[in-house]
């Protein structure tokens, strides 16, 4: 995720305003996220008192739960609009983008040593030819 000021010029908005979610979505992504982290922190308690009874919160996944609860809740509750910050790029089309540029910096790097072999490889025949004669 990349975050950005609001003043920087590729990024304007038309009013320049920070970015800000609706408190509907707000609202439903806490009770999202309350529902990822609660069940789960009650099986991690009841765990700790009858460990015997259970099956342990690692072999369930339980704490991903926790924590992937734990970030949608902090993202939905930041004040964006107080930071005076806007989401400008989330994820995987920014991973995408950094992805074919490595592939394009691989596939440069292969291009330059398949020529230089070739420069090599001609020079080599060019010095033959010339001890020939």
């Amino acid at each position: 995720m990349q975050l950005e000021k609001p003043e920087d010029d590729e990024s304007q908005m038309e009013d320049n305003t920070a970015f800000e979610l609706p408190t509907w979505f707000r609202w439903a992504t806490c009770v999202l996220a309350l529902a990822l982290i609660v069940p789960p922190t009650i099986f991690i308690i009841r765990y700790s008192l009858e460990p015997e009874r259970f099956v342990t919160p690692a072999d369930l996944g339980v704490i991903q739960l926790v924590l992937s609860g734990t970030l949608l809740l902090l993202l939905a509750m930041t004040p964006w609009k107080a930071l005076g910050l806007r989401i400008r790029k989330v994820g995987f089309v920014e991973f995408e983008r950094v992805r074919l540029l490595v592939q394009a910096m691989e596939m440069a790097i292969e291009d330059a040593r398949f020529v230089s072999s070739q420069l090599l490889m001609s020079s080599s025949r060019l010095t033959s030819k010339k001890c020939k004669q």
